[in-house]
């Protein structure tokens, strides 16, 4: 699907929590950097509450009138800081993208209407597959995330179910496919697929073109993970879970944008109809806000927020898989090692003995380190399977 890529979508497996204060103070940011920025309030009393501006909700669909999208500018209010609009009640922005309404086309088009710089959508609600639809064509997808287990799970299962939506949406005219899928990835089978790669030779023994158009769809989603109501450095450990298991089970890179620290000023916001980066006394929270800005508009995910928020001062991390093959099972393990420069090694066991060993060097990029130490994990999973290596 083609992305809008000036569409910054913010998200969380928990509705609008957190999602809000963080969409209104990265809308504040970049329009005091000069862009022109709109934010678009995808459920009601969402960020338009930090504004201390009343928007109207139309219930009978903002974005339709009579069949045909609005002219979204002229619904676009003023928020008192120049360069910022808001669009409120948009709480049908998501039914827009499904396919029952074939409406995506014609929204993509009323969005670029706007003529901003920048979109923000707070999305403020949990996983839907009019969401899912959203996500796919957004430019940048900032996921908020609390540093305990549950959100961790949570958010692990919503990018989970965007995975299996897309899925869907590639394959619904193929009966064989999607009987496939869904036994494949049904939790009460004991054969299901364990991993999203596992899924994809599954289908790629029926159709190997179809297996690299669902590998190359789920590669173009690279969410990134802001950290929010952290108390310390140590609740980045929760990031780097979610990306680990990510990445090892659905194959999808996030990238970790910063944290956002519990402070007076982030619990006030709301309360002072103010996004905190606007007043000199939330000092914290705004360098915190400035850096998660930073790391999105550079890009760089994980290897800028470990510069500039300390990521535990160090490069660790690491793939681990059981790969079934011929009656054997041989282990694939990837590590991933600091040092000056960082470097990786792969090894495949079996049985405790070692049939290969391959150690690489790596970029000093942290999100580059990371793609290429998965990419030396994937390539030796294959030639496992390719039979590369003899277990005799």
């Amino acid at each position: 699907m083609e992305k809008i890529e000036n569409i910054w979508t913010v998200t969380g497996a928990e509705g609008s929590k957190g999602g809000s204060v963080l969409a209104a103070n990265t809308g504040a940011l970049l329009a005091m950097r000069g862009e022109k920025v709109c934010i678009i309030d995808a459920h009601r009393g969402g960020v338009e509450g930090y504004f201390s501006v009343r928007s109207t909700d139309d219930p009978g669909g903002l974005f339709k009138e009579n069949g045909s999208f609005r002219d979204l500018s002229a619904l676009s209010i003023e928020t008192g800081i120049p360069g910022l609009r808001l669009i409120g009640g948009g709480r049908t922005l998501f039914d827009l993208t499904g396919p029952e309404g074939g409406a995506t086309t014609g929204l993509k088009g009323a969005l670029k209407g706007l003529g901003a710089d920048r979109i923000i959508v707070d999305a403020g609600r949990g996983p839907s597959d009019g969401l899912f639809d959203f996500l796919a064509l957004s430019g940048l997808v900032v996921t908020v995330l609390h540093p305990d287990p549950a959100s961790v799970k949570k958010t692990y299962d919503l990018f989970k179910g965007y995975v299996l939506r897309r899925l869907q949406k590639l394959f619904s005219g193929d009966p064989q496919m999607m009987e496939l899928i869904k036994r494949s990835t049904d939790r009460r089978r004991k054969d299901r697929a364990g991993t999203f790669l596992e899924l994809c030779d599954r289908i790629a023994s029926v159709d190997g073109r179809k297996a690299e158009l669902a590998l190359r769809d789920i590669e173009g989603f690279r969410p990134a993970l802001v950290v929010n109501m952290a108390v310390s450095e140590r609740d980045v450990e929760s990031a780097e879970i979610l990306m680990d298991a990510s990445k090892t089970y659905l194959d999808i890179e996030v990238s970790f944008a910063g944290l956002l620290r519990r402070s007076k000023a982030v619990r006030a916001s709301k309360k002072n109809g103010r996004p905190f980066v606007l007043d000199c006394s939330g000092r914290g929270a705004r360098a915190d806000m400035e850096a998660i800005v930073g790391n999105l508009l550079k890009g760089k995910g994980a290897a800028a927020a470990q510069e500039d928020t300390c990521l535990r001062d160090r490069f660790l991390f690491g793939f681990n898989d059981a790969v079934k093959h011929r009656g054997s099972v041989l282990h694939v393990q990837t590590e991933v090692l600091g040092g000056d420069p960082p470097f990786v090694e792969t090894t495949v066991f079996h049985d405790g003995r070692i049939l290969f060993k391959k150690k690489k060097e790596l970029p000093r990029d942290g999100g580059e380190a990371r793609k290429a130490a998965h990419k030396q994990h994937r390539t030796a999973i294959m030639a496992v399977k390719t039979d590369r290596f003899s277990t005799g």
